[in-house]
């Protein structure tokens, strides 16, 4: 953002390295034939040395002038070259101008130059520009999504504001602090602030603070979902903005806001070409903030409509240009956003490489948010604690003084001195009891932080668990049914799915690689791979296998992890069973896994093949087994987690005694059954520890 040719920075340089070196030799070699045209030309002594002269003046002005090409903005680099030669006095007001154009192009820079704009103000008493300065810095980490830093700067913006009297940057304070709040769903708090501003900005008769004021009470009332009210406010603040000529260039913002309000209300065509036309009227250059989010919620549009208004291309389009400006920007959060639509397109197109590649990013800036926040308020609690510990070695180190000199002087005074170390150590409990407090309050926070994370955790429980049937489901297909399932974590790497398709009934139950969110990402994958598995299967008109699925599956498991260079071998055991209820006739296959078949009070052992659903030292076609169903029969396909949880001995609960408690109960509903099975594993476990457990049970 700076000329290299004045000398005092290479910022530019190393930015464009390789577009200086390519201009360098396109210029050289110009040079060169010039040379030897002239060398050819020129016979005279005296003319070669002028030719010689004129060749060295020009490569010196032609490489002054490729040094001194700027990067985008000629007014930003302008004010960037300008601030490097400007007086104390107006230095102040310089970089905060460039904070300020930078904040939506890139705030991790603009940071830098409202920090030099601070400092600037501070030290030539510049009371305007320093209330600025803490106002645009807080500006600055809110793009970058660090609320607290952000929170911390209006803060203190506002107290300056308000000690030295200048009312009109009050105004933009509190409609700071409100635009923070609304980023974090306080929608109240939020719109106490903004009504502290409207005062201010009708009191001074500033257009600019009262459009600011409307535009953000209109996006607390379109999180509230007061669609009418927040359209009101936005009309209002695009009215004034286009009145006033010097925020013309400033309705795109209310413009945006405005389609919001359509798109969550449901006009998602009218939200969509209000959005496609502010797009084009936006700065390319100078807000990338605002067209990140405008190219997100096009995508999103694109993505979400029904029927022939839904255009995966366009959304993929529009996804991948909000990525690219959340990327210039450096916020995790548009770039997890972007990577969420991406990561449904290619689930949808079923493009599994992409799909794993875009959920993994997507997770690694959630974790990195996750991070943030707790790095953040672990050095809070660090900080806060060295500066209370060394204000009491301070302390300690006074009253010992104090009290050696008071021995030197007079042995009276032992009496004195004794009083006085009482009252300190009193006044160190005190201390420390107000450190103990903060450390408290400091890991209340922690735990705010931890549970934002688990919400996070308990949100994809909640997906999961959507791809799974529900008991319901199974008892609309079997009216005498249980499911037991038990995770170890929030999410479980076991998965179950019990559905008809084209009058046969797909039974099927898995355990994933892994446990907790790792496995609960490929029971996920499991799951898709099911169902587009039992889709073609039954599409192409032949008999649904349960080995022939379970084959497909596996070739789909090793395709999506074939080429990812990680050396990763996830995959699962499975059992399916696919039952014709007209005949009774039952298609099982299994690998890894035995299924138990209860008929007259005699056990069936259902056996699997030795070999899992995935990369496997050996991968024959999996065994079809049929089997005859009569009324009365229970089924039962379940997981290792039953049979291999352990008492607090050691001891295995094991196939046998499990075969055993299903016989004894072979004639209770399977309901009932669910219930004394439980109350057998908890009597068995005693809350030790266990793996993911399901079960699933059917009365034929």
């Amino acid at each position: 953002m700076a000329f290299v040719a004045n000398g005092k920075t290479f910022f530019w340089l190393k930015k464009n390295f390789a577009r200086f070196l390519r201009i360098c030799l396109v210029e050289t070699v110009w040079f060169v034939i010039f040379a030897v045209i002239m060398r050819l030309i020129v016979s005279h002594t005296l003319l070669k040395a002028a030719v010689a002269l004129m060749i060295v003046l020009m490569s010196v002005v032609m490489s002054g002038r490729v040094c001194a090409q700027e990067i985008k903005d000629p007014k930003i680099d302008s004010l960037i070259q300008l601030s490097h030669t400007v007086p104390d006095t107006i230095a102040a007001k310089i970089n905060n101008d460039i904070c300020w154009k930078l904040r939506n192009l890139n705030p991790g820079i603009a940071i830098q130059y409202g920090k030099k704009g601070l400092d600037f103000a501070t030290r030539t008493g510049n009371r305007l520009e320093e209330v600025k300065a803490y106002a645009y810095l807080g500006v600055c980490q809110r793009n970058l999504d660090n609320f607290d830093e952000a929170l911390k700067y209006y803060k203190i913006g506002i107290e300056k504001a308000t000690k030295y009297g200048v009312d009109e940057q009050l105004g933009y304070g509190y409609v700071n602090l409100g635009n923070l709040l609304i980023y974090q769903g306080k929608y109240d708090e939020a719109e106490r602030q903004l009504k502290a501003a409207l005062p201010i900005a009708q009191k001074l008769g500033d257009s600019s603070v009262l459009a600011y004021v409307y535009l953000n009470l209109g996006r607390s009332r379109l999180g509230m979902k007061k669609f009418d009210e927040s359209e009101a406010y936005f009309m209002k603040a695009i009215d004034i903005r286009t009145e006033c000529k010097k925020l013309n260039s400033q309705v795109s913002v209310p413009m945006k806001y405005l389609a919001d309000c359509h798109a969550t209300a449901g006009l998602t065509q009218l939200a969509l070409k209000e959005y496609i036309n502010t797009l084009e009227a936006v700065d390319r250059v100078g807000d990338y903030d605002l067209l990140g989010e405008l190219t997100y919620n096009i995508a999103k549009i694109y993505y979400s409509e029904k029927g022939n208004n839904r255009n995966y291309d366009s959304a993929f389009f529009y996804a991948d240009q909000s990525l690219k400006f959340a990327r210039n920007i450096g916020s995790k959060k548009a770039i997890a956003e972007a990577y969420s639509i991406m990561t449904d397109i290619y689930k949808t197109k079923k493009d599994y490489k992409g799909l794993t590649d875009c959920y993994l990013r997507q997770i690694e800036c959630y974790d990195s948010l996750f991070k943030k926040q707790v790095e953040q308020q672990q050095y809070n609690i660090k900080y806060s604690a060295d500066a209370y510990t060394r204000q009491l070695e301070i302390e300690s180190l006074s009253h010992e003084k104090r009290w050696r000199w008071h021995i030197n002087i007079m042995s009276i005074i032992i009496l004195c001195v004794a009083v006085g170390v009482l009252l300190i150590i009193i006044f160190n409990i005190r201390k420390v009891k107000r450190l103990n407090k903060l450390i408290e309050s400091q890991n209340q926070s922690l735990e705010a932080a931890n549970y934002e994370i688990t919400s996070s955790i308990n949100y994809a429980r909640r997906i999961q668990k959507a791809a799974l049937s529900t008991p319901e489901n199974v008892a609309e297909i079997f009216p005498d049914s249980m499911v037991y399932y038990v995770p170890k974590e929030i999410v479980s790497a076991d998965w179950y799915r019990v559905e008809n398709v084209k009058g046969r009934i797909i039974v099927a139950e898995g355990d994933c690689t892994g446990i907790g969110v790792p496995g609960s990402l490929l029971t996920m994958m499991a799951i898709s791979i099911l169902k587009d598995t039992v889709n073609v299967s039954a599409n192409a008109g032949t008999p649904i296998k349960a080995s022939q699925m379970l084959d497909k599956m596996r070739q789909q498991v090793k395709k999506m992890f074939s080429n990812d260079g990680s050396g990763f071998d996830g995959g699962m055991d499975a059992a399916i069973a696919v039952i014709d209820p007209q005949t009774r006739r039952m298609s099982f296959a299994a690998a890894c896994q035995t299924a138990l078949l209860i008929r007259d009070g005699e056990v069936i052992q259902l056996k699997g093949d030795s070999m899992r659903v995935g990369s496997f030292i050996r991968e024959d076609n999996f065994t079809e087994q049929e089997v005859q169903l009569q009324q009365g029969d229970a089924l039962f396909l379940m997981d290792n987690g039953i049979r291999d949880l352990k008492n607090p001995d050691g001891e295995r609960f094991i196939s046998g005694r499990l075969t055993d408690f299903l016989i004894n109960c072979k004639d209770k509903p399977m309901a009932e059954i669910r219930d004394l099975l439980h109350d057998e594993i908890r009597a068995w476990s005693q809350s030790a520890d266990f793996d993911d457990m399901t079960m699933i049970g059917l009365r034929i």
